[in-house]
């Protein structure tokens, strides 16, 4: 574990170095992700012009879920969506992973954090404010208990989100250019920004264990906000440690039929 964080400080100090020099990157860059941010945040204001409440959820409730959705998406985003995506993209079809089979670190891990963006960050302060200013708006107290089953669940749902997109990538040790499927985790956000209760209910469930991106959004912010029901942690825990291990499993299976341009 030690090792893991001295090598997450390396890559973000060389990706501070690198990303200073590009002062053009750096600014579009960071207008860009501000502006996403800042549009999402922005439709949700205007939907609730129309009707008080999505899902029996209430304009308050629906941004601490999608500020909330956006503070792990943007973390990801910085830390490991680069270096996933060049792994679908062109890693294993140039043989560049090679480099990674030869470190004594897990290839696996080190693809994933090979490529941080510092300015994708630039997103964390505004949704941090729209996540404190909607608590503070809510005109009730939270309890200690569900905060601190919140802030569990929000590491879970980072870690699943994480497992999504690596089953996302693997393909690209068969599929040239599995970039599409990559996208898919993008696309999925504009689901996780509304309550699941909105959802017909076939369509919740398949959201919630096919493809458990509600494990993700929805559930982290549900206990915070009502009572912190013991079945959602226990499933949420249960279901992040599922797809940790399928994602790990599909890996080493990858690797079995890893042939590079060096071999």
């Amino acid at each position: 574990m030690k090792k893991f964080w001295r090598i997450t400080y390396i890559l973000y100090r060389n990706a501070v170095i690198r990303d200073l020099k590009i002062s053009i990157s750096i600014i579009t860059g960071a207008l860009n992700h501000l502006m996403d941010g800042v549009v999402s945040i922005a439709l949700i204001f205007i939907v609730y012009t129309k009707t008080d409440a999505i899902g029996g959820w209430n304009i308050y409730e629906t941004l601490i879920l999608i500020s909330s959705m956006k503070i792990i998406t943007t973390i990801f985003s910085s830390w490991l969506k680069k270096g996933t995506g060049l792994f679908a993209e062109h890693m294993v079809r140039t043989g560049e992973y090679d480099f990674y089979l030869t470190k004594p670190f897990d290839p696996m891990i080190a693809v994933s954090i090979s490529k941080p963006r510092i300015y994708n960050l630039i997103n964390i302060p505004f949704y941090v404010y729209i996540f404190i200013y909607a608590i503070n708006h809510l005109g009730r107290s939270i309890p200690p208990v569900n905060i601190a089953c919140f802030f569990l669940l929000f590491i879970c749902a980072f870690l699943l989100f994480y497992a999504l997109r690596l089953i996302t990538v693997i393909p690209a040790f068969w599929i040239i250019k599995s970039y599409e499927l990559v996208s898919i985790t993008d696309r999925l956000q504009n689901v996780m920004k509304y309550p699941a209760d909105i959802y017909p209910r076939t369509m919740a469930i398949l959201l919630s264990t096919l493809l458990p991106i509600f494990a993700i959004s929805y559930l982290p912010v549900k206990v915070l906000l009502f009572e912190p029901r013991l079945e959602y942690i226990i499933y949420t825990i249960l279901i992040t440690g599922l797809f940790l291990l399928l994602a790990r499993l599909f890996w080493k299976f990858g690797e079995k039929h890893y042939g590079s341009a060096s071999s």
